[in-house]
């Protein structure tokens, strides 16, 4: 089981957003510092257990999801993503407009990489993955 897949007994939590000079933020200052990385971005806030059968519908488990991104760590089993000489691997859901022989040069995501083992298993076992996907290496910078 992915480890960024939510799980039914997960659910997002409701959290007030405001606009402010240094820009968007959620009102509670708690809720604010809990929801960023280090870069600053905002990420959405997730409670619950991880309990239920996997939400493969839902969007992946925002604080599972950027852990694995800060850390570069495979979104399947957690282990640091593979690196060759053409950077690290991601396997990514094709876009409703994109095609699987698209050019994916300067691609940014929010989609966490892959170890070896889960760029090859991925696409089979992923519901999301099984309707489309393509394959991308780069760098995983900034």
């Amino acid at each position: 089981m992915p480890d960024v897949i939510r799980w039914t007994g997960e659910h997002t939590l409701s959290a007030t957003v405001v606009v402010t000079p240094r820009g968007v933020a959620y009102a509670d200052a708690a809720q604010d510092a809990q929801g960023r990385d280090r870069f600053g971005v905002l990420w959405q806030l997730c409670g619950g257990q991880s309990t239920g059968r996997p939400a493969y519908a839902a969007s992946l488990h925002p604080a599972r999801q950027k852990a694995a991104m800060e850390d570069l760590r495979c979104a399947v089993c957690t282990v640091p993503a593979d690196r060759d000489a053409s950077g690290m691997r991601w396997v990514l859901p094709l876009p409703d407009d994109v095609t699987p022989d698209a050019v994916w040069e300067g691609v940014r995501t929010s989609v966490p990489p892959l170890c070896a083992l889960h760029a090859d298993s991925a696409p089979r076992l992923c519901p999301r993955l099984r309707e489309g996907h393509g394959r991308a290496e780069g760098s995983g910078g900034s």
